[in-house]
């Protein structure tokens, strides 16, 4: 009768029972532990193998997870730095440019000016002062895109992008400035911002009219004008010397 009892408790015989304790003390937990009586300890036994099986299986799946996790975060860093680096030499490389250039966030404020335009804004600043309201030309960081957009309005130009692209000409005081935005974009597609171009035709515009006004003045009859070919060049030097050779020959 008592064995028959301790059976009953037990689940099992002692010996067996022993084993399998071992067993699950050695970390074996594939094979199930045999038991007769659910509220056995043999059946106890098997209830901590299959628990500790879904414990061990658990963090399984969290350590798995923490690897990708951890991969993920070391890819993304990685991707990251090689862009910090990308865009440490695009910036090195726009601060040696002669090319006037600006460049907005998402939201449209200027985010990097480069070295060329902030001497064309230096040099203009009297004039850009008293033409576009809100910019300052000692610290352009900050300038909303609108701004320049309201001051082409104001003089009948526009900077709206069209496929991306919209340039305007700003008279400001003596100064011309042409600027011309593009929108840039990831690969992918996602706005990055907006990149400016300052060029300033203020030179090229003064020939302009300059020529414009000895040839209006001929048509008028008037031969005496000419044009000042002192600190022209190239394309407006050569059209000063000959526009002023053929009112020599006409007067």
């Amino acid at each position: 009768l008592i064995r028959r009892r301790v059976a009953a408790i037990l689940g099992t015989e002692p010996e067996q029972l022993a084993a399998q304790a071992a067993r699950l003390a050695d970390g074996a937990l594939e094979a199930p532990v045999p038991f007769s009586g659910t509220g056995s300890a043999a059946g106890a036994l098997e209830r901590m193998r299959g628990r500790l099986n879904e414990m061990l299986g658990d963090a399984r799946r969290h350590a798995a997870e923490a690897d990708a996790t951890a991969r993920e975060i070391a890819a993304r860093a990685a991707r990251e730095e090689a862009m910090a680096r990308d865009n440490a030499r695009i910036r090195a490389a726009l601060d040696r440019s002669t090319a006037c250039m600006m460049m907005t966030d998402t939201s449209h404020a200027v985010v990097y000016a480069n070295d060329a335009l902030r001497a064309l804004l230096r040099r203009h600043a009297t004039e850009l002062r008293a033409t576009i309201a809100g910019l300052d030309p000692s610290e352009p960081a900050g300038l909303r895109l609108a701004i320049l957009g309201e001051a082409a309005r104001r003089q009948g130009a526009s900077l709206e992008r069209r496929d991306g692209h919209g340039s305007a000409e700003l008279r400001c005081g003596g100064a011309t400035l042409l600027l011309a935005t593009s929108e840039v974009r990831r690969a992918d597609g996602t706005p990055l911002g907006v990149v400016v171009e300052w060029r300033d035709r203020s030179d090229e515009a003064a020939a302009e009219r300059e020529l414009e006004a000895v040839v209006a003045g001929a048509v008028e009859g008037d031969l005496t004008l000419r044009v000042d070919a002192a600190g022209k060049s190239g394309f407006f030097g050569a059209i000063a010397t000959r526009l002023n050779g053929l009112m020599d020959a006409f007067e």
